[in-house]
């Protein structure tokens, strides 16, 4: 096989041998001809091979061992690290952010990612298993109320665990991290927010708060104290789990607030529908913030209070390099649309 000028010639050796490799003619662990052998077929100098075959191996597609010749490089692993994440149901939904930034991320850094839904109590312990069982780097948790806590003695020891957005316990994990969102600045934020609109009976929508640690009470002490820094009380509370559409006609008929602030996106939508029903203009009459920014946000054009994925799954992946656990709360965003629009600036 008679080669072109010179200048070309090693580039071509490279091609030729690159383009076997590729199709597979060559495999990983091929032994390729000597450089004598190359060098006669392509009617070049020794040298000539020697540089193609050093181009080459730079290019990790062949090794070079002293004394056995030249081979074809076994295909570097595609993936680094191996990473999973727990979470509840509707955090899994197609529709959520939080599954498609951490596919994100885990794309971006070279990780095999795999995706549990805590709720499947039934299903999650063998699945979780069989996953542990690959040794993976790290897991990230979110849910951990309704997660299997036993499960955590069956975690590897070089598994690191990350609890992500919230953890309702009062006793910690020593060597996990905790990425989590700060559920009282949320509270504080939302009120704030309806302040600003010279809204003054703000209603706090919520579940049961059986102990402090619990995002609710979190939640609920945050919207507190910011109404009594500004001298007022939480006009109502109400636990969503035990309502029904008549209770939402009498909340807005008598002595209605003219602000909420709630835990969930979700839980605004009874009053927020019945208000509807009933005429009552939002934000004019009512103004209204949710929580989690989620699809039901995007729906009702509802001002929502985001959790900051984005960022609690960043810090997660950067707590994986951590030679300590990582221990930080992430600062929510309030996401203004039109049931309560943002404040205009005021120039002076």
């Amino acid at each position: 096989m008679k080669l072109k000028s010179a200048p070309i010639k090693i580039q071509q050796v490279v091609d030729f041998l690159t383009s076997r490799i590729r199709s597979g003619e060559l495999r990983p662990g091929d032994r390729l001809g000597t450089i004598r052998h190359f060098a006669k077929e392509f009617e070049v100098s020794n040298k000539t091979i020697e540089c193609a075959f050093a181009r080459m191996e730079a290019e990790k597609l062949v090794v070079r061992e002293a004394g056995r010749g030249c081979f074809v490089a076994q295909p570097e692993a595609s993936f680094q690290r191996k990473v999973g994440l727990v979470a509840s149901l509707p955090d899994m939904d197609a529709h959520s952010e939080l599954p498609v930034i951490f596919q994100w991320y885990a794309s971006e850094k070279s990780c095999l990612s795999s995706a549990f839904h805590v709720s499947s109590v039934s299903k999650l312990p063998d699945q979780l298993r069989l996953f542990l069982e690959t040794k993976p780097d790290a897991v990230m948790i979110k849910g951990i109320s309704i997660f299997p806590i036993e499960l955590l003695d069956e975690f590897p020891e070089t598994t690191k665990i990350i609890f992500i957005d919230n953890y309702e316990f009062a006793d910690r994990i020593g060597n996990a991290s905790y990425i989590l969102s700060d559920f009282a600045m949320g509270g504080r934020m939302g009120v704030e927010a309806l302040l600003a609109q010279d809204k003054r009976k703000i209603a706090i929508l919520s579940y049961a708060m059986d102990f402090p640690e619990q995002n609710s009470a979190r939640f609920y002490a945050g919207a507190v104290n910011a109404l009594a820094e500004a001298g007022l009380e939480p006009h109502s509370f109400t636990d969503t789990d035990k309502t029904n559409e008549d209770y939402w006609k009498h909340f807005l008929t008598n002595n209605p607030p003219d602000g909420i602030i709630a835990i969930s996106d979700c839980r605004t939508l009874p009053v927020m529908r019945m208000a509807r029903k009933l005429g009552i203009s939002i934000p004019e009459d009512i103004a209204v913030i949710g929580y989690n920014n989620t699809p039901h946000a995007h729906a009702w054009d509802m001002t929502s209070i985001s959790n900051n994925y984005e960022i609690m799954v960043r810090e997660a992946f950067k707590a994986i390099d951590s030679d300590q656990p990582v221990n930080m709360k992430i600062k929510p965003e309030i996401i203004y649309r039109s049931t309560c629009p943002e404040p205009k600036m005021v120039h002076v």
